[in-house]
């Protein structure tokens, strides 16, 4: 009944600012903030008054987790940070029998590269012949790489590789875009 304490909580705090709600609304309080449209199949007295309050507990206790604050950061140059990120395995495999990709992007242009792969092993040589395009066709050396901690880059010659080329290896978190 941890989750009633806290409801019971948040309603004393709203009551305390003096907010008056409708008899609808303390229903949905009552049941557990059950939505409105279920609300309407309970044989409930004041089913017929609809309300214009918006309960504030709802749409925070249906998110997984709290929005990532907007980042006004972005790399002032082509290639001076990349995103590099692995998808997959999907059920369905292409023609060719490929299940995973890679995607890359340049933080600067926003421009996407998308490589198949039939296995994540393939990975790390394909974000190698990445690097070598972009030094050889741009002219410009990748300056740092932000990966998820996903273990297909955490081998010890992924981990040389960055320093011997000058790239400063970032990491966020797993899952997350």
């Amino acid at each position: 009944m941890h989750s009633g304490t806290q409801q019971d909580t948040t309603n004393q705090a709203l009551l305390k600012e003096n907010v008056t709600f409708s008899e609808l609304d303390s229903w949905h309080f009552r049941l557990v903030h059950l939505s409105f449209d279920k609300m309407k199949y309970i044989d409930l007295p004041c089913n017929s008054k609809r309300t214009q309050t918006i309960c504030t507990v709802c749409p925070k206790a249906r998110l997984h987790r709290q929005p990532f604050p907007l980042s006004n950061t972005r790399a002032s140059r082509i290639f001076e940070l990349i995103h590099v990120d692995i998808w997959g395995a999907y059920r369905c495999s292409t023609y060719d029998g490929y299940r995973y990709f890679l995607t890359i992007v340049d933080d600067y242009l926003r421009a996407t590269w998308v490589h198949l792969m039939s296995s994540k092993s393939n990975a790390f040589p394909l974000l190698q012949s990445f690097i070598a395009l972009v030094e050889t066709q741009f002219g410009t050396p990748v300056q740092n790489i932000r990966l998820d901690n996903g273990m297909e880059f955490q081998d010890t010659t992924t981990l040389q590789f960055y320093p011997n080329k000058g790239i400063i290896h970032q990491k966020s978190c797993v899952d997350t875009p």
